[in-house]
């Protein structure tokens, strides 16, 4: 059992714990318990857990919960079995609740990535972050005020690669900081702020303070958060190569501001290899000179561009041939015209054509003949599918393993369970 845990996975009563290298296993927890846990100091640990769990509890033990402890040890140990290659232990924890914590860090304490719930008390949450601070590396916080206390814990795990700050609120007092908090991460490669609320007097608080604090960063993303970003400042991130801005609902509808944004980018835009636009896009659509320097292009999302148009199209089939995922559902103008120039694509594994109701089977067809790589494929809503198409895109695609045909009129009954059964035999 003396193997490095590497995850533990709390929202939403769901957890995980597993071994170095191993695959994750989630497994049902029961809801967090409500008393304030204060964990013991790191020290060196032995297979014998009941000496951390018994730090934890001052109150007198009764004969009950004596034996309910002794259950949850015998369910950690009875649990771990070898993978099938022999070369590491899995530990699957069956049932464990938050005051019982200790009995995982019997068996390791080094947790490299963790998810904090927002029901979960900060006592906890603090707890937590103070005792795995020297092995953390990626970290996700959902739905909490980043209030100064946590910040304090949070900027001393200086070995995070990954911080995800979803749908949290930045309190006043951090939002002055966050440059600074941001400093204290030295290894920060990737950084989430997606639903975030941030309270500044300045204007583009967030973008100077990511820019100022984790100039290093590859992987941005800022999905719904336009009040306090400044796009064309973003462009000081030299090392980018991801970025989602997804929902940029009304900073973007100007076509002068989205200029001023692309030229911002112009040494940037070379490295970028995953672009999130979902509902971000200029009024008229996007033009087809925006993808002049995509060239390594390799994830590109469009979802909800009502105005993309065929010869748009066109253009990144020319100027992103590595392009190996493009999600264009609900582009309602891309018509048959439009498809056709996309299927010189020709390292395309995933394509999202929800709602493009322009589209025929034939040219669905035309496209699968000349992107043999694709895996997933979905043409949900598309009423000129059929049957006979959609086995046709199976058979000139052998790696496809997920064809999404929902709300395809053309396709049910008798002909669903065909196309069903071809691709269960894969």
């Amino acid at each position: 059992l003396n193997r490095h845990l590497s995850c533990w996975n709390l929202e939403d009563g769901m957890g995980i714990c597993n071994s170095k290298d191993s695959e994750l296993e989630k497994v049902e927890l029961p809801a967090p318990s409500s008393q304030s846990v204060d964990f013991p100091p790191k020290q060196d640990r032995t297979p014998d857990v009941s000496s951390n769990r018994d730090s934890l509890l001052t109150a007198p033990e009764s004969k009950e919960e004596t034996e309910r402890k002794e259950s949850v040890k015998e369910s950690v140990k009875l649990s771990s079995r070898f993978v099938d290659d022999g070369s590491h232990i899995s530990t699957k924890i069956e049932f464990i609740e938050v005051a019982d914590s200790s009995v995982c860090l019997a068996i390791d304490e080094t947790w490299r990535l963790l998810e904090i719930p927002a029901q979960l008390p900060i006592a906890v949450v603090i707890a937590l972050l103070d005792q795995h601070k020297s092995t953390l590396e990626y970290l996700t916080i959902v739905g909490r005020e980043l209030q100064d206390q946590l910040v304090k814990s949070l900027v001393k795990c200086v070995h995070l690669k990954k911080l995800e700050l979803k749908n949290c609120t930045f309190m006043k007092v951090i939002s002055k900081n966050f440059a600074f908090a941001l400093s204290a991460l030295p290894n920060l490669v990737v950084l989430n702020c997606s639903g975030c609320k941030f309270f500044s007097e300045k204007k583009w608080a967030l973008s100077n303070a990511i820019v100022a604090g984790a100039p290093n960063i590859t992987h941005l993303t800022v999905d719904g958060f336009e009040q306090a970003i400044d796009l064309s400042v973003l462009g000081e991130l030299k090392f980018l190569s991801s970025l989602s801005i997804a929902s940029f609902w009304e900073k973007m509808k100007r076509p002068e501001d989205w200029q001023v944004w692309q030229d911002s980018f112009q040494s940037i835009w070379p490295h970028i290899s995953s672009l999130n636009l979902t509902y971000t896009q200029p009024d008229g659509g996007l033009q087809p000179d925006f993808f002049t320097h995509l060239s390594k292009l390799r994830s590109l999302s469009l979802y909800g561009h009502g105005a993309l148009a065929d010869r748009t199209c066109a253009a990144i089939a020319n100027c992103c041939p590595e392009l190996e995922r493009l999600d264009i559902g609900q582009c309602t103008r891309v018509s048959d015209t439009g498809l056709t120039k996309l299927a010189t694509l020709h390292h395309l594994k995933w394509l999202n054509l929800y709602q493009c109701t322009r589209l025929t089977d034939s040219a669905v067809q035309h496209l699968a003949s000349r992107c043999r790589k694709l895996e997933h494929l979905s043409v949900y809503g598309l009423d000129k599918m059929t049957v006979q198409g959609m086995l046709s895109v199976l058979e000139f695609c052998p790696n496809m393993g997920s064809l999404d045909m929902g709300g395809c009129k053309k396709i049910t009954g008798d002909g669903r369970g065909q196309v069903e059964k071809v691709l269960e035999l894969r």
